[in-house]
């Protein structure tokens, strides 16, 4: 038998059949060392203890009851009879066997089995002579024993139960024999143990070890052990209750309780264990509640069988069972692969035929399927009906603009032309050494999409076309379907047809991530199929002639994570000088004499690092370089085979607005740097000279015209041909939201005005965005962009089946289990999970041997232990870094502990949190995929949100949930990161105190069926009131720095508006006003007389005549943000006022690892260059 996914879902079902009993008790008969109440929180019910003071929470975290609750018809009464089976378990402590307690001396003593002994024979002759070292004594060890309480049939017919009004409790009276049983068994053990009374000498409470030297010694020595008597108070009943439903159904809830109110000690425990109920209807039908939210949702049931209380009820028929610990089993969604669409065909001459057999099909699907599903499905509600209908015009709609597309392919060689290359690409990146994933085919749904959007891109230099410009693409895929491919691969056709029709250099498509982690994991993706793209274009002589320059990557994230600038003469402005690059010409040179190693991470250089291989050859020798005289930071392969040597890869921004890489990668937040930088227009093609040493500008000067020093006569003048990139790519469109989503969206709309404006109103960027969790897309993105969108692809006509993807049955994605503890904190909980996980694949990777056994299959050690590899790693999810800061050190300083005196090895531990820093994330992702050393293998991931999207890692498929996330979205995007490739573990511990953690766990299997459904709209709202006086600073700026300087700069002598000097003069001189800028900051914000936003106008207008006064009033010649009353902002997530923070002594004891800190309002070296 080879080891293959079916293999891998027996191997994660055994999993959580290992981890259900040793979290709930169910798989050992005897527990040492603590009381069971303390090892198990799974399905165990608490003692009573009405004297608590935390009265309704003890009875979330300390459930005391558990129960069904289902609905009976109310002419089904007289006949109705339930059969009750409640099953549990109780622990009492017993003296250990003589076995146990020898082991457990003999682990206390730290020496040999053979040693101890000796040392016992030693002490027994001692003891022969009165001399025995009562010192060496040893305490005994705490073991309980369990009692399953008996099997019990318990009956009750309905009608006994019922009074007036269809309510009614009563009491199984059976219940009473289960009792006494358990206190039987607890009465005839014949080694119960006897508490010794409190003694002075702590000496008679130990066992001396010479009575260790035979069973017979030691049993007689411990016959005589204690002296008082102590009995457990265990007592429970069973209830049946009835109450009113509604007109025609009574609900009936079976509980079952622990009644026991005592106080605990150290020798008894007073909890039930292990409980669940049986129960099942004779004489009437079990019905359903109805969800009727579903009813509008045509292919959603929303009929549910039974409910639990404190657990969950799973029914079938008549019968309910209940659950602690339930499980979903989340199968994995795949492609539609009846027909292919293969790179060779599509990059030939067939690629026409390919395509139009592909349209066929979806109009064969949309009258066999849609049509006919149509005419047999009975809708519950006109509004399902409606959505149906929808639905089956979204699909025809798709049909249209993919045979459109077809269409323009065959009509325009260009268009065709592009195409071609484009599928090569992906073609020659499969094959390539860089490529991890070997693929030959796109998937259907990824090939539609681009073709669907071929006019779009090709409307830009045929105006004739018809085209979908300014309506949103909601590119909407499950994770890990293919989305990033997906539009990588319009992304490279584009590129292709810009350097076909002209455009010989500048940005073509420009892509954004809401997290730093996301663009870093995408890079080398993006990366690789873009080496390839390069290889193509050179050896075309449309795309390579004369100043087309080489497709290339610009990383443009921020300061935090690469340069904002690599070197500047601050001293001519009485600052400081920066020079980045001369420590890394250093490295250099130390790493080509041998003094260092290429791959050392604690070189400067490293930390600039966004690639962990060389995309053209897949080398893995790459080396940060810098260049001093043209200021340049580079990736440059070290593998001597390889002909590229300087990858075409950019990460300082200075270099990004000088070279202007075809294709930009950027995080959200950098948007706002055009409030600030002028330069930020280059990017739009707003560029008129050529440096050759520092790349474009956008005047006669150079953009590093403080420490260029090229000769200005070898100055190129340039000519951008069609400047505006094409395509603007929003990658995990969800995350876009609340404040961030509002500050966003009025940038966004600046930028499409600004756009506009440049090409005279024909055009802005098309946008396409991405996301695996989406709501009410539509509201988003007119709150988002203000414009109209299209989802994609359309959603079949049943939940598990479309034209592109279906359900595979057969494949488990991830196995998902719910706990929510009982009488254990979540911390703990969660530690005792990772704990025995660990100690599991450890203890079958030593031993595969015991794994094959308990699986029942024939495979070798190897293979077991290959695939065992990729279960090593666990990954913990909070909601709070703090959270993850209390396990990270209840780790180290507890379960590690544990580990080491079970003669298992620790867990290795990294964190991937908002505060870890770019290059340690890198570093840290490294290890995870290529850990070079058994030492540098992780263990462990603490994560927060930050993880939730972009790792897309196959050797991720254990992970544990401290709480639900906030929203469903979050949750969707989380559970994702495992079982990418392989089945995956997801579980969840539910927080018992927080209702919504509660609710999920009471519906669990409903809510993951139909959690796409729950997915909650994206909180956005373009016209909060208060939003835009946080954003016209900036916007303000952005206008004039990057807008009016390039209209007012050559009336200027080239001088810049962005000081304020020459503002003034600008404005005196009625180059530019007050109206015009007013003008187009109010349609940069899409404000007229009749929108929502009527507000925003008149602060439009306030502010603008507030800060031209500023700039214009200020004596000194400054840059023009410094005089204005507000600041543009420098991120997007900049929210809130900064102050500094003062701690009392007690608080800094608390709160020892926080500093108080101010972050200045702007950086100042980002302004320098303009001065």
């Amino acid at each position: 038998m080879t080891i293959d996914n079916n293999l891998r879902r027996k191997f994660v079902k055994h999993v959580y059949k290992k981890l259900k009993e040793r979290l709930s008790g169910s798989g050992c008969d005897r527990v040492y060392g603590d009381k069971p109440q303390i090892k198990f929180f799974v399905g165990s019910l608490c003692s009573q203890d009405p004297k608590s003071s935390l009265g309704s929470i003890r009875t979330k975290v300390a459930p005391v009851r558990m129960g069904v609750e289902f609905l009976l018809n109310k002419d089904d009464v007289a006949n109705a009879t339930l059969k009750i089976k409640p099953k549990a378990s109780v622990f009492f402590k017993v003296i250990p066997d003589y076995e146990e307690q020898l082991e457990a001396a003999v682990k206390k003593s730290k020496l040999s089995r053979e040693e101890f002994i000796k040392e016992v024979e030693k002490q027994k002759k001692l003891a022969e002579e009165g001399k025995e070292d009562i010192n060496l004594g040893i305490k005994p060890l705490t073991v309980f024993k369990k009692h399953k309480i008996k099997d019990a049939l318990l009956t009750c017919k309905i009608s006994e139960v019922v009074e007036k009004d269809f309510e009614g409790e009563f009491e199984l009276p059976g219940v009473k024999e289960l009792v006494e049983d358990a206190h039987n068994a607890y009465k005839s053990e014949e080694r119960l143990y006897r508490p010794k009374k409190r003694k002075k000498d702590e000496m008679e409470s130990k066992i001396p070890l010479s009575v260790l030297s035979s069973e017979e010694d030691y049993y007689k020595f411990m016959s005589e052990w204690g002296e008082k008597d102590v009995y457990p108070s265990w007592d429970f009943k069973v209830v049946v209750k009835t109450t009113e439903f509604n007109d025609s159904q009574i609900k009936v809830s079976v509980l079952f309780e622990n009644t026991c109110v005592a106080k605990e000690n150290d020798h008894i425990d007073n909890f039930l264990f292990d409980t669940h109920l049986d129960v099942e209807v004779e004489g009437a039908d079990i019905q359903n509640f109805i969800i009727d939210y579903l009813n509008d949702h045509y292919k959603y049931n929303g009929d549910m069988g039974a409910s639990g209380i404190n657990c969950e009820a799973k029914r079938t028929g008549n019968k309910i069972v209940t659950e602690h610990m339930p499980f979903f089993e989340q199968l994995r969604l795949k492609t539609n692969d009846r027909l292919k669409a293969k790179f060779e065909d599509l990059a030939s001459d067939r690629a026409v035929e390919v395509l139009e057999k592909i349209a066929k099909e979806m109009r064969r699907y949309l009258e066999e399927e849609y049509k006919r599903f149509g005419k047999e499905a009975v809708f519950k509600s006109e509004i399902g009906k409606k959505r149906f209908e929808e639905d089956m015009n979204a699909f025809e709609d798709e049909i249209k603009r993919f045979e459109y597309g077809i269409e323009i392919l065959k009509k325009y060689p260009l268009a065709m032309k592009a195409f071609k290359k484009m599928n090569l690409s992906f073609l020659n990146s499969s094959k390539s050494k860089a490529s991890d994933k070997k693929y030959d085919s796109w998937r259907i749904f990824q090939i539609i999409f681009i073709v669907m959007n071929v006019p779009d891109v090709v409307s830009t230099e045929y105006p004739e076309v018809k085209s979908n410009f300014e309506r949103v693409e909601v590119l909407y895929f499950p994770t890990g379907g293919g989305k990033t491919e997906t539009y990588l691969g319009l992304a490279i056709f584009t590129l292709f047809f810009d350097r076909l029709r002209g455009k010989k250099f500048g940005v073509s498509v420009m892509t954004k991530f809401p997290l730093r982690l996301l663009s870093l994991q995408q890079i080398q993706r993006i990366a690789n199929i873009l080496a390839q793209a390069e290889l193509i274009r050179r050896e075309d002589p449309e795309t390579n002639s004369e100043g087309s320059e080489e497709f290339s990557l610009g990383y443009f994230v921020g300061d935090r994570n690469t340069p904002n600038k690599l070197m500047s003469k601050g001293t001519i402005f009485g600052g400081q000088d920066k020079d980045l690059l001369t420590p890394i010409v250093t490295e250099r040179n130390q790493i080509l004499k041998g003094e260092l190693k290429l791959d050392d991470e604690n070189l400067e250089g490293r930390k600039y690092l966004i690639i962990s291989k060389c995309p053209f050859c897949g080398s893995k020798e790459i080396m940060i370089d810098a260049d001093v005289e043209k200021i340049r930071l580079m990736h440059r392969c070290m593998n001597k085979e390889c002909q590229e040597d300087v990858l075409p890869i950019y990460v300082s921004d200075m270099e990004i607005y000088r070279y202007l890489p075809s294709f930009i990668i950027s995080t959200l937040d950098k948007i706002a740097i055009c409030g600030l930088q002028k330069n930020f227009r280059n990017l739009f093609g707003q560029v008129t000279h050529k440096c050759p040493l520092h790349g474009y500008s956008n005047s006669s000067e150079c953009t590093e015209k403080w420490l260029c020093k090229a000769d200005k006569e070898k100055f190129e003048k340039v000519t951008p041909y069609d400047p505006v990139p094409t395509l603007q790519i929003q990658d995990e469109m969800h995350l876009v939201r609340e404040s961030l989503g509002t500050f966003n969206s009025h940038y966004e709309s600046f930028l499409e005005h600004y756009e506009k404006m440049l090409t005279k109103g024909k055009r802005s960027m098309k946008i396409l965005t991405a996301t695996a969790t989406i709501s009410e897309y539509k509201m988003q993105t007119d709150h988002l962009y203000a414009k109209d969108a299209c989802q994609y692809p359309s959603q079949g006509p049943k939940i598990s089946e479309s034209f592109y993807a279906s359900v595979d049955n057969d494949d488990l994605n991830r196995l998902i289990i719910g706990i929510t503890p009982h009488f254990k904190t979540m911390i703990f909980s969660v530690l005792d999970v990772i704990e025995t996980y660990h100690e599991l694949i450890q203890r079958w990777h030593s031993n595969p041997q015991e794994l094959i056994a308990e699986l029942g299959v024939e495979v070798t050690n190897e293979e077991i232990k290959e695939m065992l590899k990729d279960y090593m790693i666990k990954l913990s999810y909070h909601l709070a870094k703090s959270d993850g800061d209390s396990i990270s050190n209840s780790i180290r300083t507890m379960t590690n502990r544990s580990l080491r005196e079970k003669g298992i090895p620790e867990i290795k531990q990294s964190p991937l949190t908002g505060d870890v820093s770019f290059n340690d994330v890198r570093i840290v992702l490294d290890k995870i995929e290529n850990p070079k050393t058994e030492e540098d293998m992780v263990d462990l991931i603490i994560a927060t949100s930050m993880i939730s999207h972009g790792v897309d890692i196959d050797a991720l498929n254990f992970m544990v949930f401290m709480g639900m996330p906030h929203n469903t979205a979050e949750y969707i995007q989380a559970s994702s990161r495992v079982g990418r490739k392989y089945p995956g573990i997801a579980i969840v511990i539910f927080n018992p105190t927080r209702e919504r953690d509660q609710s999920y766990f009471k519906f669990f299997t409903k809510f993951h069926e139909y959690k796409d459904l729950l997915v909650e709209a994206v909180p956005i709202n373009r016209w909060a009131k208060f939003s835009i006086n946080r954003t016209v600073p900036g916007i303000f700026s952005a206008s004039v720095l990057n807008y009016f300087d390039a209209i007012a700069s050559p009336q200027l002598k080239g001088k810049s508006l962005n000081m304020s000097k020459v503002f003034e003069k600008a404005i005196d001189e009625g180059i530019i006003n007050e109206e015009e800028i007013k003008q187009f900051l109010l349609e940069s914000y899409k404000v007229n007389k009749d929108t929502i936003g009527f507000g925003f106008d008149k602060v439009i207008e306030d502010k603008t005549e507030t800060y031209i006064h500023e700039i214009t009033q200020t004596l000194g010649n400054e840059f023009i943000t410094r005089p204005m009353s507000d600041k543009p902002m420098t991120s997007l997530r900049d929210v809130d006022t900064l102050i500094d923070i003062n701690l009392s002594p007690d608080g800094m004891m608390i709160l020892k690892n926080i500093k108080a800190s101010r972050t200045p309002v702007f950086d100042e070296e980002e302004n320098e260059e303009d001065e």
